[in-house]
């Protein structure tokens, strides 16, 4: 049996041209990810100080969240079922966060898939079709509210033996949200950060003009679906053509849903707008698994959020807009 597994871009940025301020870019990978952020200002020294600031708040998030054997990720992990592990103050916000986020989707977002990440083999470069009864003896081990924190002493404990947490869904968002606070802290007003298309505009793009983003077409490589125009918002995509390989002709991605142990069915694409960029992050995945109607009922109980979901049914391709985008006649090309 073959496999197959393809690593897309998520989301295009589309950027205007001017004359009268200057754009300095910078490319990293870290969190195993492209990472650009983009600096339109006047200043050239205190922009190229900003970009290496920032980075350096990417790079710590990469540390924080990574699965190095000395991370306090992997601790938290190869001690599940032993003993708390204290964490710092940041870490245990983001698994506190995390937590939250899992309590308002009603399950769909959980970071203990990391039992299931590994089973499927989505953390390396062949993933595979496990034996159903694999999955079913990993399920157990699936829950976020067997996570116990405790906020006086910082310690993160995994009530199971064998429990793991993964960050993937959120780390990126977070480190979006430090890098463009460190940006602001500079007085950057015009910017935009990008990790593998988790997006956040900070300000205007050149001549005062909204950023405008490419939402990419889930079925049409290197095709738009959409274009967006904001100005300080995050925007995040999240879709079945990421990660993904076929198994006797059954495209298999790695949006699992928690409580079946199996790649969610129906979505093929979610973008999530919104204000905190963990929160798009986090969202755009938990939206992905509780599908059109579900998850529309939850954004639109957010304030300041909206979502665009792609959804494939038996009578073919279903787009689905949050209320407030539906007034903007957005045009689509599928």
């Amino acid at each position: 049996m073959k496999t197959k597994i393809f690593i897309l871009p998520l989301l295009f940025v589309l950027f205007l041209s001017g004359c009268r301020e200057q754009t300095f870019k910078k490319t990293k990978f870290l969190i195993n990810s492209p990472c650009e952020i983009t600096i339109i200002d006047a200043n050239s020294y205190k922009a190229k100080k900003a970009l290496k600031e920032s980075f350096n708040e990417i790079e710590k998030v990469d540390k924080l969240c990574g699965y190095g054997l000395d991370s306090k990720v992997s601790e938290i992990n190869l001690n599940a079922g032993k003993q708390p592990i204290t964490v710092n103050n940041e870490l245990f916000k983001i698994i506190e966060e995390s937590i939250r986020i899992g309590d308002l989707t009603e399950g769909a977002f959980d970071i203990t898939v990391g039992p299931l990440v590994s089973l499927w083999g989505f953390d390396t470069d062949k993933p595979s079709l496990p034996l159903k009864n694999k999955i079913i003896s990993v399920l157990p081990l699936v829950n976020y509210k067997n996570i116990k924190l405790d906020k006086e002493k910082l310690t993160v404990y995994l009530a199971k033996p064998g429990m793991k947490i993964d960050l993937g869904g959120i780390a990126q968002g977070y480190a979006v949200k430090m890098a463009s606070k460190k940006l602001k802290e500079y007085g950057i007003k015009k910017a935009l950060i990008n990790i593998s298309g988790d997006i956040m505009v900070i300000g205007e793009a050149l001549e005062n003009n909204p950023w405008k983003i490419g939402v990419q077409h889930p079925r049409k490589q290197n095709e738009l679906l959409t274009i967006l125009e904001y100005k300080d918002k995050s925007i995040v995509t999240s879709g079945d053509y990421e990660k993904y390989f076929f198994s006797n002709g059954v495209r298999y991605h790695h949006i699992f849903v928690p409580q079946t142990g199996y790649p969610a069915k129906g979505t093929i694409s979610t973008t999530i707008i919104t204000d905190d960029p963990m929160l798009a992050d986090a969202l755009s995945t938990a939206i992905f698994v509780l599908g059109a109607k579900k998850g529309m009922a939850i954004v639109n109980k957010i304030r300041n959020t909206e979502a665009i979901i792609i959804s494939e049914t038996n009578d073919g391709t279903i787009i689905t807009v949050s209320s407030e985008l539906e007034k903007t006649n957005l045009k689509f090309n599928y």
